[in-house]
């Protein structure tokens, strides 16, 4: 007697990219996502995180900057121009290198 054995394999869930979000690989609605450049989403959640992230990292190029900025001012007039830099970077001075 023969017992013929049939081995089913199951279809591995695949989500629709375009609800996705890129970063976390979770699936939202599509109202829930951003959508970002080469077609990738992200969602509302990772956005939040992102913009903290930026926000942390702008504040310390600033602080970098301010520094600098006092460091060439000091040398040249020989006092603490700490509160004049910070003006100074508000009011748009950005120094490229």
């Amino acid at each position: 007697m023969t017992i013929w054995t049939c081995i089913h394999e199951m279809a591995k869930y695949e989500p629709d990219p375009k609800t996705l979000c890129c970063l976390c690989k979770e699936c939202f609605l599509p109202s829930y996502l951003i959508t970002i450049p080469e077609g990738k989403n992200i969602c509302i959640k990772c956005g939040k995180l992102l913009g903290e992230i930026a926000e942390k990292k702008q504040a310390e190029i600033k602080k970098g900057d301010i520094e600098r900025m006092t460091e060439i001012i000091e040398s040249r007039i020989g006092c603490s121009p700490k509160p004049l830099a910070g003006w100074l970077y508000d009011a748009g001075y950005r120094k490229v290198e």
